[in-house]
């Protein structure tokens, strides 16, 4: 903290205009009652700048784009910083201007590393009038890095060596502590403005102007390699985001997470989004997902035209509570664009004379207020405090509980009102008032037990798939030449044959006016087979109930033939969690939703069928890798009990117990006429 306090004031002393400076030293994290020992690994990594005259935190101003062949100019050491990175993380924290984040998009497509967007950055949300839905094929953003984190084998992996920040402020506490983590290391930060942004003290390197600092970039070579740190932070950022996305979308009732998570999908583009402080804005950083809409391709949106995102503000820090009902409609009126401003019920009742500001001819357009009313601050309930604290002082002092009405408040000020306790409540609501020129505040019932506990639900699961990618990933082994651009495995070819069995009784899924006397199940066995010569099995069984049938399914086995020669498939498919989604769409243009359930059923079977005879392995070891081994034991058996007929002589089963427990099995069952019985057997 000294050196970089230091750093700064020594420059603003010196810097025009010069004056006097003053150093203010913080105490420790308020409501965190949890004291810490001192510890001496804080002075690691001072070493190179003891060695040097060089201040910790060096300033540059950079006025103009520069030469990269001006070898002895300042930014030729941020310049050779980069180029030796060996994994460099570029993060997009809080970005206002459209030219910034211009800037920001060009130089991600120029590093080729791994991006995690900020929900401020207004590239978290990114959906724009000419949408692209190659930009991650070219931009490799990490979306659910605060999720990632919560598993200790991603943090540990998460080390990066050269960090370049681009705009201020991370919403994200786990994030910023990942950050600190990393150090030592060389931390770039980049904004157009000179204040000091570094709370963790970290910061190696300060430029002030993010459109210059890029057009530097972009005029000089920065290696672009391919390697285990990319290609890990994309499986693990799109297993996170599929197992939120099945969360969230599964769990019936209407959740605060799913507010964050769908309220992109009524929001039009060139529309602008406004979060308040607390837990609005922390849940749209963990749960906003990206809905993408158009095809061209990102060098032609990088390289001609302006880039339209959608602009985020926000109300933070020590005052965010304060006015931030009418610093939305300020944002409103500032931005020109409608918008969609997302509150919580104790930042809107602090600021109830902002809707006397919504009657106000003020020129601007509409704005939907959307208000998370779960009767109190429940950003309480996730802090120490809470499992610390009795409830009648969590609920007077924290939780501030009310039962004030929001819709009388608006009936007061004539403001429209619509109040919603389910998800299709909620996207009426807001597809309705998007279509209306009249201000709306929409009232989602909420309340503070449920959503702490969904909060804890979706942390849990998401910590599972975290643990889980994360030791498939590490029991993997992965020559050097996947990381050089190579693949694992590749399509030689894929041949179908019908097939044909004849049924005893209709089948459960078959229509109920089927008078046939016969009856059949019918369908095709796909046969993949790879360039090294194994070849995956699958079947595809059309369903009545997916309005499937033999002649459309084979139209798209038929496509599939033609198509899939030479795809080559990643050796991360086998996670699933989402990939194969994405596999489906990246090499062989097939949207999710276009391809009937039976085609894909019986190709994924197939594909992990033929990447399991290439590796000599069982299906099982290719889902869920094993290192652990069990002496007489096969690493390949399923673990299954073993069931015993009750109608046998007592000795004969006790015989037969005993060589089914001698061959391995933990458990037995013993069947009889109305019950079955089950014991295990404990070591």
């Amino acid at each position: 903290m000294l050196l970089t306090t230091v750093d700064y004031a020594v420059d603003i002393a010196t810097s025009l205009p010069c004056g006097p400076v003053h150093i203010n030293c913080p105490f420790r994290e308020p409501l965190d009652s949890s004291p810490k020992p001192w510890e001496r690994s804080c002075l690691s990594g001072l070493n190179v700048w003891m060695s040097t005259a060089k201040p910790f935190t060096r300033y540059f101003q950079v006025q103009h784009p520069f030469d990269c062949s001006y070898a002895d100019n300042d930014m030729a050491e941020v310049l050779q910083v980069i180029q030796m990175a060996k994994k460099g993380l570029l993060l997009f924290g809080s970005i206002h201007g459209e030219d910034d984040v211009w800037a920001a998009l060009l130089l991600a497509k120029h590093l080729s590393w791994p991006v995690v967007v900020d929900i401020l950055s207004g590239l978290r949300l990114r959906k724009y009038i000419d949408h692209i839905p190659e930009i991650d094929n070219e931009v490799l953003f990490i979306d659910h890095l605060d999720h990632l984190l919560l598993s200790d084998s991603v943090k540990e992996f998460m080390q990066a060596d050269v960090i370049i920040q681009i705009g201020s402020r991370i919403t994200s506490k786990r994030i910023s502590e990942m950050l600190e983590s990393c150090f030592p290391c060389s931390y770039i930060m980049v904004d157009k403005h000179p204040s000091r942004h570094d709370p963790m003290h970290i910061v190696t390197h300060r430029v002030q102007n993010i459109i210059h600092f890029t057009n530097y970039l972009l005029k000089a070579f920065v290696p672009r390699s391919a390697n285990q740190w990319r290609h890990f932070l994309q499986t693990l950022s799109t297993t996170a985001g599929w197992e939120i996305s099945l969360q969230i979308t599964s769990e019936i009732s209407l959740t605060e997470p799913y507010v964050a998570n769908t309220i992109l999908d009524v929001i039009c583009c060139g529309s602008a989004i406004f979060f308040g402080n607390s837990m609005p804005i922390r849940d749209a950083d963990m749960y906003a997902r990206n809905t993408p809409q158009s095809h061209h391709n990102l060098a032609i949106k990088l390289g001609s035209g302006s880039c339209h995102y959608i602009q985020v503000g926000s109300n933070r820090g020590a005052s965010g509570i304060d006015g931030v009902l009418s610093t939305a409609i300020g944002f409103a009126v500032g931005c020109n664009k409608r918008v969609i401003s997302v509150l919580g019920d104790v930042s809107f009742l602090h600021d109830t004379n902002g809707l006397s500001l919504l009657r106000e001819q003020i020129p601007r357009k509409p704005m939907t207020i959307l208000v998370i009313n779960n009767h109190g601050g429940a950003i309480f309930s996730f802090l120490p405090v809470a499992a610390k604290t009795e409830r009648n002082i969590l609920d007077q002092y924290f939780y501030t509980c009310h039962d004030v009405s929001v819709q009388n408040l608006c009936l007061a000020h004539g403001v429209k009102h619509v109040k919603v306790s389910t998800k299709m409540d909620l996207r009426d609501a807001l597809l309705t008032s998007k279509s209306q020129h009249v201000d709306c505040v929409i009232e989602v019932n909420s309340s503070i037990e449920d959503n702490a506990h969904f909060h804890s639900t979706l942390r849990k699961f998401t910590w599972q798939a975290m643990n889980h990618a994360m030791d498939s990933l590490s029991r993997i082994s992965i020559p050097d030449s996947i990381f050089n651009g190579s693949v694992l495995y590749e399509v030689g070819k894929m041949e179908y044959s019908l097939y044909r069995v004849q049924l005893c009784s209709p089948p459960t899924s078959a229509s109920a006016n089927n008078k046939s006397s016969a009856f059949f199940r019918e369908g095709f066995i796909i046969s993949l087979s790879l360039t090294d010569g194994s070849i995956g099995f699958g079947e595809v069984a059309p369903l009545e109930i997916h309005k499937e049938n033999l002649f459309d399914v084979e139209e798209q086995l038929l496509f599939l033939t033609h198509a899939i020669g030479g795809v080559t498939i990643k050796q991360f498919l086998p996670l699933l969690k989402g990939l194969f989604s994405s596999w489906l769409w990246r090499s062989l243009g097939i949207p999710t939703g276009s391809i009937f359930p039976s085609v894909r059923c019986g190709l994924e079977m197939a594909v992990l069928n033929a990447i399991g005879a290439s590796e000599g392995s069982s299906l099982l070891n290719i889902l869920c890798p094993q290192t652990v081994e069990f002496p007489g034991r096969s690493l390949l058996d399923v673990k299954i009990c073993a069931l015993l007929d009750s109608n046998a002589p007592p000795e004969e089963i006790a015989s037969i117990a005993a060589d089914l427990v001698n061959e391995g099995f933990a458990a037995l069952k013993l069947k009889e006429r109305l019950f079955i019985y089950l014991f295990i057997l404990l070591p």
